[in-house]
């Protein structure tokens, strides 16, 4: 799995940010989510890292917006009813607190 952001090359004064374009998940978050892989592709930002390419200094996020979504405040930034996530039912049930925390950690 790659690490959940990469900051490339930070000599340019322009930033480029692909902040979902990943499709990355825990295996513990993996197994937990009710949404197949089409429909997770469809609602991440794919490709949006080719375009971040262009600008030398870019972070790019390689974790899916289902396990942590980075355009959300903290306290939103993770799914856990369907009108939070475009009407889906992302997990087949509930997240423990200790999958959540672990995720919090990586939107820190």
């Amino acid at each position: 799995m790659n690490p959940p952001f990469v900051v490339l090359d930070d000599v340019s004064p322009i930033l480029a940010t692909a902040i979902h374009a990943g499709h990355d998940l825990r295996p513990e978050i993996a197994e937990r989510v009710a949404i197949d892989e089409e429909i997770r592709f469809r609602e991440e930002d794919p490709y949006t890292d080719l375009l971040a390419d262009m600008v030398p200094f870019r972070a790019v996020v390689n974790r899916s917006r289902f396990e942590i979504d980075l355009n959300r405040p903290r306290d939103e930034a993770i799914y856990a009813e369907p009108d939070q996530a475009w009407g889906l039912q992302v997990w087949r049930e509930p997240l423990e607190p200790e999958a959540v925390e672990t995720s919090l950690d990586i939107y820190d």
